[in-house]
């Protein structure tokens, strides 16, 4: 077997931000929380959906606050996207596991009911949304610009959706040739030995040492794989451990 070197690449650890220290544990991780990085999707979004709802609307068009808008007149405002969904699988499988029921089996091909509606929230109100805009191509979290008039204190009615614009693309170095970052997840480790997810990751790291029988462009891709990731589900609950959490 021939001997291959790995293709170097340059690499620069910008994650430090992200682990939680000693001041995070004393404040309760509060500054870790949703609400903030929210806060910043939105500070740094407003300026965007301003200049596309610029173009679609004409120039004289200004952001207002839900608190501030005027009954029947057309306002563009800025806020959060929230889609209350009843049949969400995420929430039923919730309430089973406080009520120590199994949830109820839910349709795959539909998940969306007459009783779903969408929430969008300012920096002081929540209102429902109505009009002219399609469910499925909102989600919660998206930073968006309505238009519209509202129509109550908590129904708005929407006449257009305005999103961003798109992002200004850095300039990415020119590579001569190609390099790879590997993604792997859903280890599910628990501590306990299990044979098949051992063979996996021994199967893993051979084929990411090249230590495998591989086909030549395999080989190379292996080569140019220079940082491997681990993503979501890589630690699982046991049933013991869910039984102990259950009884506190």
């Amino acid at each position: 077997m021939s001997v291959r070197r790995r293709r170097p690449a340059q690499y620069q650890n910008l994650s430090i931000k992200y682990i939680i220290g000693k001041k995070d544990l004393e404040a309760e991780c509060f500054h870790r929380q949703y609400y903030h990085i929210y806060r910043a999707r939105i500070k740094l979004l407003k300026n965007r959906i301003i200049d596309n709802a610029k173009l679609l609307l004409g120039d004289g068009i200004e952001p207002c606050r839900l608190t501030k808008a005027k009954k029947d007149d057309e306002v563009l405002v800025i806020g959060t996207i929230t889609k209350r969904v009843k049949l969400r699988p995420s929430v039923l499988r919730d309430l089973a596991e406080e009520q120590l029921i199994l949830p109820q089996p839910v349709a795959e091909d539909k998940l969306i009911g007459e009783e779903d509606f969408v929430e969008f929230e300012d920096d002081d109100q929540i209102v429902r949304l109505s009009g002219d805009f399609v469910m499925d191509e909102v989600a919660t979290g998206c930073v968006v610009g309505i238009y519209g008039r509202q129509l109550d204190n908590d129904i708005f009615q929407v006449s257009k959706m305005i999103w961003p614009s798109k992002a200004p693309q850095p300039t990415y170095p020119i590579l001569n040739d190609d390099r790879y970052i590997a993604f792997v997840s859903g280890f599910s480790f628990t501590g306990q030995a299990d044979a098949e997810k051992i063979f996996s990751l021994d199967l893993l790291q051979k084929w990411l040492c090249g230590l495998l029988p591989l086909f030549e462009k395999e080989r190379d891709v292996v080569e140019r794989t220079v940082r491997l990731v681990v993503a979501g589900e890589s630690v699982a609950i046991t049933e013991q451990v869910n039984c102990t959490f259950n009884a506190i």
